[in-house]
């Protein structure tokens, strides 16, 4: 709060960084910097079984789209202090926000993935110049639960892509129809569309 208020006396209550937004502080003696991020709450819905167990689905584009743009301002910041060599990153929104960890866990990925990859496309010479050398994903798990098998497949999937210098995408393009679907149905009223133009949406 010191550091991003300065001089100026502001209340605490106040948001020093938005949703989708990365703010840098000092890591005093832990690190040398540490990246804020605030992630999204998750939209979709829920439903519990008679067992217990509960499923997550119909989440919308803009809610996943504002999850990537957390990872996509990390690595803007890393761009911005050449000399970070590590990231510890968690899976962020999947604890509180309620995002579900295996969709959590393939943004992080992906959005990673491509975020260094247009950073290297965009600027070669400070890509290679920079002296980021790992980015590790935080999970709170032991080495044999079936969180820790989910990551090394997941990293397994998209090794080869990111390797051959090739853009990724975690979902395929029904999931990516339904996501929008969601989004019209969701807030296209609360945006003033009119019935004419959220039915034109809906078609499209």
């Amino acid at each position: 709060k010191e550091q991003l208020d300065k001089e100026k006396k502001l209340p605490d209550d106040i948001v020093r960084c938005k949703r989708g937004q990365a703010v840098v502080t000092s890591g005093y003696t832990l690190c040398d910097y540490v990246i804020h991020v605030v992630g999204i709450h998750y939209d979709g819905n829920r439903l519990k079984t008679s067992e217990g167990r509960e499923y997550k689905f119909g989440v919308s584009s803009s809610c996943v789209r504002k999850l990537e743009k957390c990872y996509d301002e990390i690595i803007k910041a890393v761009r911005q202090y050449p000399d970070i060599t590590t990231v510890a990153i968690p899976v962020i929104s999947s604890g509180n926000y309620g995002f579900p960890f295996k969709l959590a866990l393939k943004i992080a990925v992906v959005s990673l993935g491509n975020a260094l990859l247009r950073w290297r496309n965009e600027d070669p010479e400070l890509f290679d110049k920079a002296q980021l050398k790992k980015i590790y994903i935080c999970v709170e798990t032991d080495k044999n639960s079936d969180i820790a098998e989910m990551l090394k497949e997941i990293l397994k999937t998209y090794k080869h892509i990111f390797s051959e210098n090739r853009k990724a995408t975690y979902q395929n393009s029904l999931e990516a129809h339904i996501r929008f679907l969601v989004e019209i149905i969701k807030y296209d009223s609360l945006r003033g569309y009119f019935a004419v133009a959220k039915m034109f949406r809906l078609l499209l």
